[in-house]
């Protein structure tokens, strides 16, 4: 136990003897060590050399070194085996007190440790020094400061930092700030659309730099050239900075690619545009009309691809050139077909059937020299799909032609999925003509009472057909009713007579039988459902 509390001892002196060496080989103290390390004269003789700077006066960036020196003498037997010290080197200005970090981290080792009697260590560290830019010039003191210190004994280091001073000085140097450059400012403008790196302003470069600059174009614009430098087309080029300078980038639109288009006409009227050459940037679209004088009417174009269309369009791919023909007889046709039934100033089915077998028969009318065109009977049938009221080919009234319609039927239908939890309702719109033929997309909007909201607009299909389902509802209790209104029947050029309609309004009602009823419904609505399908296949009307 005695053996033990000595060894012990022995450990914690030695460690105060390797922080007053690692002290004294680092940072050269000239002053004596701390009290508390005092004692270890008695296992140390250690001597201190004053720090020494390969220069006194330092020019701008320049590097200088300092050289540490220390040497200790081992009295006593220590089992120290190495040692190990990080500090930093600051100068601190005698006026400003302001510090400028001349070294941010240097280590020293010591090892092997002189660790029995009679052994000496000689420390010597060549530390490199350097002020950093924008250091103000005059004299400074500089000063080691300690950043770590560390011992081993035996197998154990030891941090040692807190028991050491945290810095000492080592001496004082003078500082010569460099004159501080001459600098020149680069001013870049753009004309026209596009940017330049460095960007359009005014920046400030040292004398000598070389800058270069690059002008970027916008979409559609091409780099032209620079002002204000010896290498005008050049980029991207490079600016000497030697003297403020001014330079421009000029940009220019790129010139689209474009095509003639030339308007000429045969007979009496104008065209618009007007007659003669346009030019058009490719791929633009040109609307062109011809306008007949009084007493002709426009026949046909030549040089383009919808040569009975009136006005039509031209895609300018290519140079054109575009005719429009008037034709001075076409100018009583219409007259002519009209006044073929009893009224002269309408269209009537009869003048519609006549044009249409002339010029399906190639027959000229009397009095004409050429037959009847498909752009003039198709002038011919709009006119006559604006009349309501028409007079067949013996003078009797028939009453409205067929451009009206009506709601020939509702069915309705009831649908359960979910094994009877989520049930909906379908209302399937038959609409037909006067006639009783379907029509097809005509729009059909109506609304649901009672168990759902309303449903959104849907078209027939070519059998005159629609089907618009309600919201689903979720549970829905027996007895529960479904009900189907039309509101309105819409399509293009026909008329919606409601006073036709055999039904404007249905319902069904979700009827009991739990699951059995579900199953049954769900297969009802599937033969239903096939049902149609084959019959719309057939060609035949639907008998389920």
């Amino acid at each position: 136990m005695k053996l033990l509390h000595k060894n012990l001892f022995r450990v914690g002196f030695v460690r105060y003897g390797a922080i007053a060496l690692v002290l004294a080989a680092s940072l050269s103290l000239i002053s004596a060590p701390r009290a508390a390390a005092q004692s270890i004269g008695d296992y140390f003789d250690i001597s201190y050399d004053p720090v020494e700077f390969s220069k006194d006066v330092i020019h701008g960036d320049e590097t200088f070194y300092a050289t540490i020196r220390g040497t200790a003498t081992c009295k006593q037997d220590v089992p120290v085996g190495k040692a190990i010290l990080t500090s930093s080197a600051v100068a601190e200005h005698k006026v400003y007190s302001t510090e400028k970090t001349l070294n941010s981290s240097y280590t020293i080792n010591i090892e092997p440790f002189p660790d029995e009697a009679g052994e000496t260590c000689t420390i010597e560290k060549v530390i490199p020094l350097q002020f950093p830019p924008e250091s103000e010039s005059g004299d400074y003191d500089v000063i080691g400061e300690l950043i770590e210190a560390r011992v081993k004994v035996y197998f154990f280091w030891y941090n040692v930092t807190d028991y050491l001073p945290q810095s000492q000085a080592m001496g004082s140097v003078e500082y010569i700030a460099p004159e501080p450059p001459t600098q020149y400012t680069l001013t870049i403008n753009v004309s026209g659309q596009g940017t330049t790196n460095p960007s359009p302003g005014t920046h400030t470069y040292n004398e000598g730099t070389e800058v270069t600059i690059t002008a970027n174009p916008a979409s559609g614009w091409a780099f032209d050239h620079w002002s204000g430098l010896n290498n005008n087309d050049i980029n991207p080029t490079t600016v000497t900075m030697n003297s403020n300078k001014t330079v421009t980038a000029y940009f220019e639109a790129i010139p689209a690619t474009q095509y003639t288009l030339t308007l000429n006409f045969s007979g009496q009227g104008t065209t618009n545009p007007s007659q003669g050459t346009h030019t058009y940037n490719e791929g633009t679209e040109v609307t062109i009309t011809a306008n007949p004088a009084s007493g002709w009417a426009f026949d046909h174009w030549s040089g383009t691809n919808n040569n009975d269309i009136n006005p039509t369009t031209v895609t300018m791919n290519s140079n054109k050139t575009v005719t429009a023909y008037f034709d001075e007889a076409v100018a009583d046709i219409f007259s002519y077909y009209r006044g073929l039934g009893e009224d002269p100033n309408v269209v009537e089915l009869s003048d519609l059937v006549k044009a249409a077998n002339d010029w399906l028969n190639d027959v000229i009318p009397p009095g004409f020299t050429a037959v009847i065109t498909l752009g003039q009977l198709v002038q011919l049938a709009n006119e006559w799909l604006g009349v309501t009221q028409l007079v067949d080919t013996s003078g009797m009234s028939v009453g409205s032609h067929s451009a009206t319609m009506h709601i020939a039927d509702i069915d309705m239908g009831l649908t359960s999925t979910w094994w009877g939890w989520r049930t909906y309702a379908t209302a399937t719109v038959s609409i037909a003509d006067a006639q009783d033929n379907p029509v097809a997309d005509a729009i059909v909007s109506g609304h649901w009472e009672g168990a759902t909201p309303d449903t959104e607009p849907e078209g027939t299909d070519s059998k005159g057909r629609v089907k618009l389902s309600s919201n689903a509802v979720w549970k829905a209790a027996n007895e529960t009713r479904f009900t189907f209104t039309v509101d309105e029947v819409a399509k293009g050029g026909w008329i919606y007579n409601p006073e036709a309609n055999i039904e404007t309004t249905d319902s069904i009602v979700k009827e009991s039988g739990g699951l059995f009823s579900s199953i049954w419904l769900l297969l009802k609505s599937f033969i239903q459902s096939l049902c149609s399908k084959l019959s719309g296949a057939l060609g035949i009307a639907p008998s389920c």
